[in-house]
């Protein structure tokens, strides 16, 4: 992939330190895109304390700020939400393209209307479905198994521009996180890569998101690490291994049951009711018996 047809120096990219903006900024420095700057959140968006800034220039593949500063890229960072945070940036640089991948801010029309070819977020969901901060984490949640990439216009709110876009990524059971963001990052590089063409081509082509079928998700709290035995055991399985780096205890229950059992991992899942299950659990693993299949997990 290469970026055909845009001009040295002509994307701007607003992302955050994570693993989907790292391995997409990643992936497009790799196929040879030109980034004119990074934009960086200054604090926090959970803490909203001040970030601390690695200013030397010592290459750390785990910090897209890092990144930026090994590749000589000009870096900014906005501490708040309203257009006079913006003001500095706007007077310094005047990009082609906008790329967004998870920056936590709402961009101010002054910002997204700049560019000359366009403003767009990369979203790793199928929109108008799973907007939000996490989408992957509550795709994982809800056994959602399809998952994709949305490339649409930057507006007013957040996720709600038109599409121009999308490419479906379908996960495996079992997989992690890191894993799913990785295959949802090479999708988001492919569409980029086509944005491009078709930003080049002037054929560029945009759909209104269907608001009957949207959903929003804020940030997780420990509610949706409690799992009933309601769910299918498929499911169970998979959310605790694609949510296993949010380092949370699961509790699994049922519904005439209150206590309910400590889980820290789930070690396999069969499709079939518990009694027809010829393994033997060694130790603390424990089977547990969903409404469709059971669960091996680990206490």
């Amino acid at each position: 992939m290469t970026a055909v047809g845009i001009e040295p120096n002509s994307v701007l990219l607003f992302a955050m330190e994570g693993l989907f903006s790292r391995r997409v900024f990643e992936l497009l420095l790799q196929q040879g895109v030109q980034f004119e700057g990074v934009v960086l959140p200054g604090r926090s968006s959970i803490t909203h304390k001040e970030v601390s800034h690695n200013k030397l220039n010592v290459l750390n593949t785990e910090s897209i700020e890092s990144l930026a500063r090994y590749h000589r890229i000009p870096l900014f960072y906005i501490n708040g939400k309203t257009p006079e945070h913006y003001q500095q940036l706007l007077q310094k640089k005047h990009p082609d393209i906008i790329l967004v991948a998870c920056f936590p801010y709402l961009l101010p029309a002054a910002v997204f209307k700049c560019a000359q070819r366009g403003a767009f977020n990369i979203h790793p969901s199928l929109l108008p479905a799973y907007k939000g901060p996490v989408p992957l984490f509550w795709q994982f949640y809800f056994g959602d198994m399809k998952c994709g990439i949305s490339i649409h216009e930057i507006d007013a709110t957040f996720d709600t521009g038109n599409i121009v876009l999308q490419q479906t990524v379908n996960l495996v059971d079992g997989i992690s996180s890191a894993e799913a963001t990785d295959l949802l990052a090479n999708a988001a590089v492919d569409l980029v890569a086509l944005l491009f063409e078709q930003l080049c081509a002037d054929r560029l082509q945009s759909i209104v998101q269907d608001e009957k079928h949207a959903s929003y998700y804020s940030w997780p709290g420990l509610a949706q690490f409690t799992i009933p035995t309601s769910w299918a055991a498929r499911r169970a399985f998979n959310f605790m291994h694609g949510s296993r780096h949010w380092n949370q205890v699961y509790r699994i229950v049922a519904d005439n049951d209150d206590k309910g059992i400590n889980a820290r991992e789930a070690i396999a899942y069969y499709p079939v009711h518990c009694s027809a299950v010829t393994i033997h659990p060694e130790g603390t693993q424990q089977l547990i018996q969903f409404k469709e299949g059971c669960l091996l997990i680990s206490p």
